[in-house]
């Protein structure tokens, strides 16, 4: 694969990265604009039906989004390999740091998408050392640094659940 169509590749997956967490943060404000609004004007303020909806579908989402972007990159990712580490790049949204690697005799540059600061990242990153990393045998572009499941991941699938939990909960058993 040439540079150009790398770098088409990784920012491809950036855009949908960002959008994923675009998509998170707007869920989330929007539960605690309906807990703030709920909270000054009464609950009475926010129809049932409505604040019943956009609970659930809001749960729905950040339960797919940290299923998606956790545990099914975990497991697509199950290969681990040697890998190079040849630059820490910085993009708006931090810095983060890029593997050089070989997978079946063909050389492989990847970006991890695992944003931070710079002095973060050159703490954890030093180029030219050797890292052991994750790759999807499948799609050896695809690539991840850590072993297990990020904090991040597990809050996202328990907030919600929760934001499923609780209008069910509300709707079906308060009555």
């Amino acid at each position: 694969m040439s540079q150009s169509e790398l770098e088409k590749w990784n920012n491809k997956r950036k855009r949908k990265n960002n959008i994923r967490f675009a998509i998170g943060f707007l869920c989330m404000a929007l539960f605690v604009y309906m807990v703030v609004r709920a909270t000054r004007e009464g609950i009475e303020s926010l129809t049932p039906f409505g604040m019943f909806v956009l609970s659930v579908g809001l749960g729905t989402l950040m339960i797919w989004l940290s299923v998606d972007q956790g545990f099914l990159q975990r497991d697509r990712c199950t290969t681990i390999i040697k890998a190079e580490c040849v630059d820490i790049k910085y993009s708006k949204a931090g810095y983060h740091p890029r593997f050089s690697y070989e997978w079946n005799g063909e050389s492989y540059v990847g970006d991890v998408l695992r944003y931070a600061s710079k002095r973060k990242m050159q703490k954890r990153y030093v180029v030219g050392k050797e890292y052991e990393i994750l790759i999807n045998p499948n799609n050896p572009h695809e690539i991840r640094v850590d072993f297990k499941i990020g904090i991040s991941n597990i809050f996202m699938l328990l907030m919600g659940i929760a934001m499923v939990a609780f209008p069910i909960y509300i709707a079906f058993f308060e009555n």
